[in-house]
């Protein structure tokens, strides 16, 4: 078995500072144009959490 959690404990600050500076504003326009009206986003935990905070909270009734 591989020693998952050691290698993200080991490498999470490096992750973080080689990427909290890259723009993704287009690249996150673009994934919620796929997005519904009322639609929800599943946060899986895959990077350092800056997208969560990126799309917004709020959720927007059917058809508004």
């Amino acid at each position: 078995m591989t020693d998952t959690v050691g290698y993200y404990n080991r490498n999470a600050a490096r992750y973080v500072a080689d990427t909290v500076e890259v723009e993704l504003s287009a690249l996150h326009r673009r994934f919620l144009a796929h997005v519904p009206d009322g639609g929800f986003i599943l946060d899986a935990g895959c990077g350092a959490g800056r997208g969560r905070s990126a799309f917004p909270r709020a959720r927007h009734p059917q058809g508004a």
